[in-house]
């Protein structure tokens, strides 16, 4: 994730998993919601950690 920080590049959070808090805190529940965020959505900062293991 670092060059991604770096640079500034948008994610786009996909629901998947058992549950995935993050992207449901998006409002991004479903595929179709992620393919919308894409088409119509605005981007929002959110808060990044590191965790060295």
């Amino acid at each position: 994730m670092g060059p991604a920080l770096k640079f500034g590049v948008t994610l786009l959070a996909l629901p998947g998993g058992t549950f995935n808090r993050f992207a449901a805190d998006l409002s991004v529940e479903t595929i179709a919601d992620a393919c919308n965020a894409v088409a119509v959505g605005t981007p929002v900062q959110v808060g990044v950690g590191r965790v060295k293991h």
